[in-house]
């Protein structure tokens, strides 16, 4: 009879030297998870070592064939490879980061002063097509008082509002334009 290793029943896995750390303070650090591929014959299994946050995994870092110690614990007999879930977990955790971080950026460029100028500038500007002289004349106005960052492009606008579209424009709507231009005297 062939007496079979373990390099021969786990041809994936590879000798290890040294346990790897498990260190973790208030549940932050490095702590193994999980249990598959279970041997009857061998009594090992695979357990997942993994980067925690708050005791929650947070990478999947590596997997090892472990032993139970009879005090607690395990020996650790070879690395194995990351189970396909464990890589998909990974996967999830770098995308969810990058998401967040997408988030944050875009939230925090959409809540600067000069973006909301410009986005004023431009409500202004699909009212002006509308007809609406006086409501764009009103948004120039506060934009230019403001000092933002639209403020000469704001005063700039309301002077061509006083040209061709107030001309042709009702009564009420270049009320409206000239009321807003004599507020910031242009």
């Amino acid at each position: 009879m062939v007496k079979m290793t373990l390099e021969d029943k786990y041809p994936s896995m590879t000798p290890v030297k040294s346990a790897p750390s498990l260190y973790t303070l208030n549940g932050c650090g490095f702590m193994l998870y999980g249990r598959r591929d279970s041997d009857p014959d061998t009594f090992t299994y695979v357990k997942t070592w993994c980067l925690t946050l708050v005791f929650l995994p947070v990478l999947c870092l590596r997997a090892y064939r472990v032993s139970d110690s009879a005090g607690g614990g395990w020996y650790f007999i070879g690395r194995e490879p990351l189970s396909f879930l464990a890589r998909v977990y990974n996967m999830a955790a770098v995308l969810a980061v990058a998401g967040v971080i997408g988030l944050v950026a875009y939230v925090q460029h959409t809540s600067t002063p000069a973006y909301k100028a410009r986005q004023q500038m431009a409500q202004a500007s699909r009212l002006v097509d509308q007809g609406e002289l006086a409501q764009a004349a009103g948004i120039y106005q506060r934009l230019a008082l403001a000092g933002a960052a639209e403020s000469h492009n704001a005063a700039e606008s309301l002077g061509k509002l006083l040209d061709a579209p107030c001309r042709e424009a009702s009564l009420e709507q270049c009320a409206g334009v000239y009321d807003a231009a004599a507020r910031i005297a242009l």
